[in-house]
This record gives C-alpha cells, sequence and structure tokens, in this order.
C-alpha cells in the first residue's frame, strides 16, 4: 500500500489513476491481464534504451519511458491480480472512443517500428541524420515516413510524429537495402 498514487478509503486506486497507467500501456479501459502484458512486452522492445546507444539523448528518453512502463506495469498486473484480472470499464462513450483511437494510432506506430525492427541488419540511426531525410508518406496516424541514402549508399529510415519529431531511426547496410524497400513498401500497402 506504499504507493504514491492516490487511493479511497477502502484501498483501491481510484479510476483516473488506472486510466493513467492504461495510457502509458498504451491500452484502453476493460484490458485483461493478458493484454497488459502482451503491450507491457511489445513497448519494453520499443523503449530498451540499448537501441538508442549512438544518441544519448534518445537514450535517456527511452531510459525515462522505460521506466514509466516498468511502474504502470506493476500497478496495474497488481490491481489485476486482485480484481478478477481486469480493469474497470470506462462507461463514458466519449472516453471509449477516445481511447479507441488513440490505441488504433499507437498500434500503428507499434506495427511499423515492430515491421521495421524485423529487416535484417536494422541498426539504430543518429538523430542528425533524421534532418536529413526526404518524407515518403504519412500514415493513417498522421506520422510520416522519412528516408534517406547517404554518400556511401547506405539506406536510412525514419518515422516522424505529427509534431516532426523523430519516433524512429535506423540503417541497413547494402545487403539488407532489397529487404528495407520490401518493408517500406509493406508498411506504405497497410497503413497509409
Amino acid at each position: 500500500m506504499g504507493s504514491k498514487f492516490a487511493r479511497d478509503l477502502s484501498g483501491n486506486m481510484n479510476n483516473q489513476d488506472l486510466h493513467k497507467h492504461l495510457a502509458v500501456l498504451e491500452l484502453e479501459p476493460g484490458a485483461s491481464l493478458e493484454e497488459i502484458k502482451a503491450s507491457y512486452k511489445e513497448l519494453v522492445q520499443i523503449w530498451h534504451p540499448d537501441r538508442f546507444d549512438s544518441n544519448s539523448n534518445l537514450q535517456q528518453r527511452a531510459h525515462l519511458q522505460l521506466q514509466r512502463i516498468n511502474e504502470s506495469y506493476e500497478i496495474l498486473k497488481d490491481y489485476c491480480e486482485h480484481n478478477e484480472y481486469r480493469t474497470p470499464e470506462d462507461s463514458s462513450q466519449n472516453a471509449r472512443q477516445k481511447t479507441e483511437s488513440q490505441r488504433s494510432t499507437s498500434n500503428i506506430l507499434k506495427r511499423v517500428i515492430n515491421i521495421l525492427n524485423e529487416v535484417p541488419g536494422m541498426t539504430p540511426a543518429h538523430h542528425r541524420d533524421f534532418n536529413r531525410a526526404i518524407p515518403r508518406f504519412k500514415l493513417g496516424d498522421g506520422s510520416v515516413v522519412k528516408t534517406w541514402k547517404n554518400p556511401v549508399g547506405v539506406d536510412h529510415v525514419f518515422i516522424a510524429d505529427k509534431n516532426g519529431n523523430m519516433i524512429f531511426g535506423g540503417f541497413v547496410g547494402w545487403i539488407h537495402s532489397n529487404a528495407l524497400q520490401e518493408a517500406i513498401d509493406e508498411i506504405h500497402k497497410d497503413f497509409t
């Protein structure tokens, strides 16, 4: 019970705090323990600081995000284990629609990043190269896929959020250029 989060007189966490933790894990109210575990696993892969060794700013941001993810996961897992393995539903229609919209947006990014991370030889790119990349197409959530080929012909791919901030950056060596292009074509076909 030593959590810093607000609890009511019976010792239960209030729904507002639960919803904040669900948002960190990109889930909606009513999420099951299984869904919480699956989202946690996926987000840890996306935000693991080791992916950003070449950029200390991104590595620090990833470290902070991973701390939030870990904390929210532990709190939600504990809650579910004591409350029929499910978070409470949100009865508000607007809240449900907003959460569903956010979830589908974040699911697009998660799926696209997973596709790119599966490309053989994918290596985190430096943020400076992000500014050199040219927008190729916009995803269904408003984020943008950008590409750049450096002077020695190494292909880079980046994802920018709606505000133009880098969310993902990676590159592959020549031997894997075709696999990267196939992944970009698949993303364009499935997520625009």
